[in-house]
């Protein structure tokens, strides 16, 4: 006599990500690896096992990216077997494309700071200590490759 059991669905495949990850580290959670690290393990995964879902654990900090991810059919997985990424319980990931600028200096005579950034900049947010930071304009200007920001208080970082 046999009993039909019932088929149970295979546990997602995990990868894990964090802002210091490397493009080519092991995407575990004891190793994980950069955004596109992951995405490109995740389209090698999937193309030795079509049909697998996935889950990508994106883990807390900021992601500080110098070029656009983009997210195709190649990353999609398939009906019923998706590929999810997300942020594990308490962390809370930010995707940057912004520029650090650093070594802001007065302008003498003035309540101005600048900073050079580099060519073709463009700004539409300031955030000073994770604050968005609004100056005497809306936005700062760029004027070639120097960004002058009016009516701080202070220099950022101090």
């Amino acid at each position: 006599m046999s009993i039909a059991g019932t088929a149970q669905a295979a546990a997602p495949a995990r990868f894990y990500t964090s802002p210091s990850g490397a493009a080519n580290a092991a995407c575990t959670s004891s190793s994980p690896c950069s955004l596109p690290g992951a995405q490109a393990k995740v389209r090698s995964f999937l193309s030795a096992n079509p049909g697998a879902a996935v889950n990508v654990l994106v883990g807390d900090g900021t992601y500080r990216l110098t070029t656009g991810l983009s997210f195709g059919a190649a990353d999609s997985g398939s009906p019923g077997h998706p590929v999810v990424w997300q942020a594990p319980p308490g962390a809370h990931p930010a995707i940057s494309g912004g520029y650090r600028a650093t070594r802001w200096t007065p302008v003498a005579g003035t309540d101005l700071v600048s900073t050079k950034v580099p060519a073709g900049t463009r700004t539409r947010q300031l955030y000073i200590n994770g604050v968005d930071t609004p100056g005497g304009t809306d936005e700062p200007r760029c004027t070639g490759m120097e960004a002058v920001l009016l009516g701080l208080d202070r220099l950022p970082g101090q």
